[in-house]
């Protein structure tokens, strides 16, 4: 192993002392030219001839880096600096002392994993937070303040099929992919440097030239002063995601469009051909109307619920007794077979909004009425307080829901057992979820069905 002698006067038995010292030790002149490099130095180089090699020569990693930017502040102001720096060369973190002189710089670079108890709490557990990033699915690197990537786990390397070593001592404007303008990644940067989470949707190209979507998240790491020393990357790859949100809007907005038109023209040549024929013809034009215009409504009802969904993120505090018995008074014309039961407690509220909560029991009442084949149907409503929720019951003695169809809404899926014929349940489902609430069914045909939906208290 190379070695070279220490400037005088230092002498011989000093230079002794130094080969055998545990520490890494590099002396540097003041042109951050090697004068020096003890046997445990040598390691972080496979410079042959390394005397007279500059810092940066010896040790690559720090070129351009955070740490330069410190070592030569360091020298500028006479001042010793302590940092912690991982190396993934070594796979290890070490401490590194610079202590400047008016002639020169030593260099300590002391190997933490023979002596842990020196690492604060955070190294202590590197090893299983590596090993818990390196197995985690979201791409996942971290840069000095300069963007020069020092490590990257595994997702990183799938995700952007680049190879570790082609990622490491390189920058994310690799990943380019000329969608964004300057002033995206400018804000990006004034938001990070600033101390800042960054977070937002980007597009990336993967080495193949393959563009990819990616939910961002980068954080500072900061030192005692709140400055930014390095910045850790999550990326979560939606790009399926993406596709799928794009597919399901392209057909939502064409079967939406194409449906009410051609429903349109067949409800109106339906209607037609009833006043126009009699007997059988008659009666079959008028189903085909009345099948028409069911579905119409159905087309409607899913357009308006959409539209709800997407613009009903402003909650209010909502009078739930009075919408209760709005709604109501409302089914109250197609009830008159139904025995309602209504208890219902004034004055409670809840946090959630009024046009789309209206849309919630609009439905479960309606369908309570409309879907059941009895002649005396009792419909109960009841709401109780419940301190931190409101509670509403709509239960009915009707034949209940079919268990296919109550499967497949419990369960979050459809499949081809377990699928309903209809939207009510869904939409209620997917609207009490929007509003923070719960929603919870029960349903046999012999007691019939029950709905519990409870709503956070305003």
């Amino acid at each position: 192993m190379t070695r070279f002698p220490l400037p005088a006067p230092a002498g011989p038995h000093l230079q002794t002392v130094l080969d055998h010292f545990p520490t890494a030790v590099i002396i540097l002149n003041t042109d951050f030219e090697c004068t020096y490099l003890n046997k445990q130095a040598a390691q972080f180089t496979d410079t042959a001839q390394a005397s007279g090699k500059t810092l940066w020569e010896l040790l690559p990693k720090m070129s351009n880096s955070s740490l330069e930017d410190l070592v030569k502040e360091a020298t500028i102001q006479q001042e010793p600096l302590t940092v912690d720096e991982y190396f993934p060369s070594h796979d290890r973190w070490y401490q590194l002392q610079v202590l400047p002189f008016t002639d020169g710089i030593t260099l300590l670079m002391h190997d933490y994993s023979g002596d842990l108890s020196q690492l604060d709490q955070s190294q202590n557990n590197l090893k299983f937070f590596r090993k818990a990033v390196e197995q985690a699915g979201h791409a996942l690197y971290i840069t000095d303040t300069n963007g020069v990537i020092q490590y990257v786990n595994g997702a990183a390397e799938e995700i952007t099929q680049y190879t570790e070593e082609e990622l490491l001592g390189r920058t994310p404007k690799m990943f380019n992919s000329g969608v964004h303008d300057d002033t995206f990644y400018t804000d990006l940067w004034n938001t990070i440097l600033s101390g800042d989470v960054w977070q937002s949707e980007i597009i990336n190209e993967r080495k193949n030239g393959e563009r990819y979507i990616v939910d961002q998240t980068i954080a500072p790491i900061t030192d005692a002063d709140g400055a930014p020393v390095k910045f850790i990357a999550i990326n979560r790859e939606i790009t399926e995601k993406k596709r799928r949100e794009q597919r399901l809007s392209v057909l939502n907005r064409v079967l939406r469009h194409n449906l009410r038109n051609s429903a349109t023209v067949l409800y109106g040549h339906a209607e037609e051909l009833a006043q126009k024929t009699s007997g059988d013809v008659s009666e079959l034009a008028l189903t085909l109307r009345d099948e028409t215009r069911d579905l119409m409504r159905k087309g409607e009802i899913v357009r308006e619920f959409d539209q709800l969904l997407r613009e009903s993120n402003v909650m209010e505090n909502v009078d739930l007794s009075a919408v209760l018995h709005r709604r109501i008074k409302n089914i109250q014309p197609q009830a008159d077979q139904t025995d309602l039961h209504i208890d219902i407690q004034p004055g409670l509220h809840v946090r959630a909004n009024s046009d789309l909560i209206a849309v919630i029991f609009d439905e479960l009442l309606e369908n309570a009425i409309k879907h059941n084949s009895s002649s005396d149907l009792t419909l109960t409503v009841t709401v109780q307080d419940e301190a931190e929720h409101v509670r509403v019951i709509i239960s009915d003695d009707g034949s209940g829901i079919p268990q296919n169809e109550l499967q497949a809404v419990i369960e979050g899926e459809e499949t081809e057992l377990t699928h309903t014929s209809g939207l009510g349940l869904w939409l209620t489902k997917w609207g009490t979820r929007h509003l923070g609430g719960t929603l919870n069914i029960s349903s046999t045909p012999v007691s019939g069905t029950k709905v519990v939906i409870e709503f956070p208290q305003a």
